[in-house]
């Protein structure tokens, strides 16, 4: 027996496979391209959200596998080169009362035929010392004082560094670049009674 369907105009029954309509001779439209159409809509609709759920899934297992970047420790800045310590000065002279060094001998520009010697002396006794230079000569040519601005009392153990004056004025040379040799005795002094007790002989510089 035939499958049967209705038809859409009259309402009667007939064969699903009839053209058109026996009883009102109305054309019966195939279902079959149309439910085709809805087949193909569900199947593109199905693979579009499968490609869509897929790539989101790639997406998001590639940024939990991503290796976090490691952290740059900054290289440790290279440590400062040690200062070369100055070197030590050999003293002048020395003895258990007094140490002497030689500092500079220098001159003043608004001052004509004067140089300035200046001596570190640390006493090293214990008691206050008065020190002066005597028998001072400038290039084997003698001079007649040395003299102080002040008077150069040192206290135990400190340093004194008060320049002493050479005039060379009474000398044959004319500027303190001829200067080659200043020569001089070392005395210390008991500051109290100014008695001589220690004098260092022949004590000599070349500037």
């Amino acid at each position: 027996m035939p499958k049967l369907t209705t038809c859409k105009t009259c309402g009667a029954q007939i064969a699903k496979s009839a053209k058109t309509c026996p009883n009102c001779g109305a054309r019966q439209r195939n279902r079959r391209p149309a439910l085709t159409l809805v087949l193909i809509l569900i199947v593109l609709v199905v693979a579009f959200t499968v490609i869509v759920v897929s790539s989101m899934s790639s997406g998001s297992e590639e940024t939990s596998t991503t290796t976090p970047e490691a952290k740059t420790t900054p290289a440790p800045a290279s440590a400062a080169p040690a200062e070369s310590p100055a070197p030590e000065v050999s003293p002048l002279a020395s003895n258990d009362y007094i140490t002497v060094t030689f500092e500079k001998l220098y001159e003043e520009p608004s001052i004509q035929g004067v140089a300035y010697l200046q001596l570190a002396m640390t006493n090293k006794w214990d008691k206050d010392i008065w020190v002066y230079l005597d028998k001072g000569s400038v290039n084997d040519e003698q001079l007649t004082s040395f003299l102080s601005g002040l008077p150069t009392y040192i206290m135990p153990g400190k340093t004194s560094r008060n320049p002493f004056i050479i005039s060379y004025s009474q000398l044959s040379i004319e500027s303190i670049s001829e200067i080659q040799t200043v020569e001089f005795d070392v005395v210390v002094a008991d500051r109290e009674s100014l008695d001589e007790i220690s004098r260092i002989s022949g004590v000599q510089i070349q500037p």
